[in-house]
């Protein structure tokens, strides 16, 4: 006599945000596996970021007029979705029926909207992932999707740097900025870095031609000026740029949208903003860079997937020279 059984239902541990605040409210819960459908793939995570954006959606810290926008898009009085976490790395542990570019065991790394905090995640196929360069770890890529791409995507296409060109980067030891400097150096720019002292060594080893504190930055004349750090407008530049200088900013803010109203009835340098979109495509632009050594990871800190609140509370600090992981599995 053969006795049934119930279908084995697989777990794993995720970290959740059941409420807004400090990174005390993460709590580690299990959760069922998902699965891949038609065109997805299941990721085995092994290491996940933890960034400045991450503690911003874990506290609702929306700054200024972004505050009601914030909580529409993720959660009026609660987060909407409570496994947080957008960016990763790992191992393609089964693939949906139609998925034709990845293969299980594939090293991968990606961009999701959120569940990264997991084990395990389900991403699209055509999604923001893409194969991880040989050479490199889980941890070593994990956090430079969205600030290598925003990097890529706001000098080479919008700034449309030329060589020769002066680039000065605001923030170069932030998220965005350390990738900007190297893709800045790629693209044949003379570089100056704005960043605080803390930052130095990283700078200097990303081969920057100049360090200069930020408040001695306006006295500069730039070709390009990338701000990632909000603290700048096009008025503090403007008189300092050539007339085909560009200003460029990743904040948005009232002052900006009115920059930019005012653009098409101004002579002389432009400001500009945009979206550095995280998809198959850009990932495949950084990936490649990584290969010809043209984008070095630079690493702040890691910590073990049990030490999220821990790694939650150093980002908070913000004395970070470089980014910040989490190691969720140790296997190769």
């Amino acid at each position: 006599m053969s006795a049934c059984s119930e279908p084995l239902e697989f777990v794993m541990r995720a970290v959740i945000t059941p409420k807004y605040g400090s990174p005390d409210v993460l709590q580690f819960v299990e959760r069922s596996e998902p699965e891949p459908a038609q065109g997805e793939l299941l990721i085995d995570v092994h290491a996940v970021a933890v960034t400045r954006g991450d503690d911003r959606v874990r506290s609702a810290d929306f700054p200024g007029f972004t505050a009601l926008i914030g909580r529409a898009i993720f959660g009026f009085l609660r987060p909407r979705k409570q496994v947080q976490g957008t960016m990763f790395a790992g191992r393609v542990a089964a693939v949906g029926p139609g998925v034709e570019r990845f293969v299980p065991g594939d090293r991968v790394f990606g961009e999701v909207a959120n569940g990264a905090f997991a084990e395990r995640l389900v991403i699209g196929e055509d999604a923001g992932v893409t194969h991880l360069p040989e050479g490199l770890s889980y941890s070593d890529v994990a956090a430079l999707p969205y600030g290598a791409v925003t990097a890529w995507v706001f000098l080479n296409d919008i700034a449309a740097v030329q060589p020769g060109e002066h680039v000065v980067v605001v923030g170069a030891g932030g998220g965005v900025g350390r990738y900007a400097v190297q893709i800045a150096k790629h693209l044949g720019a003379r570089v100056t870095a704005v960043a605080g002292a803390r930052n130095d060594a990283l700078l200097r080893r990303l081969d920057v031609d100049a360090i200069v504190r930020p408040e001695h930055a306006t006295a500069i004349r730039p070709d390009v000026v990338l701000d990632t750090s909000g603290r700048h407008t096009f008025a503090d530049w403007r008189d300092r740029l050539p007339q085909t200088g560009r200003f460029l900013t990743v904040d948005f803010s009232l002052r900006l949208l009115l920059d930019l109203m005012l653009a098409p009835f101004r002579r002389g340098p432009k400001v500009h903003t945009g979206i550095g979109n995280v998809t198959a495509e850009t990932l495949r632009i950084i990936a490649d860079l990584l290969r010809s050594g043209a984008l070095t990871p630079a690493v702040a800190r890691s910590f073990k997937f049990e030490d999220m609140v821990a790694a939650h509370r150093y980002v908070r600090t913000g004395d970070k020279p470089g980014d910040v992981v989490c190691v969720t599995r140790t296997a190769a």
